[in-house]
């Protein structure tokens, strides 16, 4: 079984992408982790709600130009 708990390195692993995406102008509304018991594994859940309108091509593009 997987350690369900949040550490700090992934915490900073997390940090360190949404101020890569910010200084690329792309910035998420909101950046949390999210353990799923089904799979036992925590993820970086991003929301953007730019996404919804504009489509998430757009979005995938923007955050892949370098800056």
């Amino acid at each position: 079984m997987v350690d369900t708990t949040l550490t700090t390195k992934m915490i900073e692993a997390g940090a360190a992408l949404v101020s890569k995406l910010d200084d690329q102008g792309v910035r998420p509304d909101a950046a949390f982790w999210f353990y799923f018991p089904d799979i036992q594994q925590w993820k970086l859940v991003l929301a953007e709600v730019k996404l919804g309108i504009e489509g998430r091509d757009k979005f995938i593009k923007e955050s892949r130009k370098p800056y």
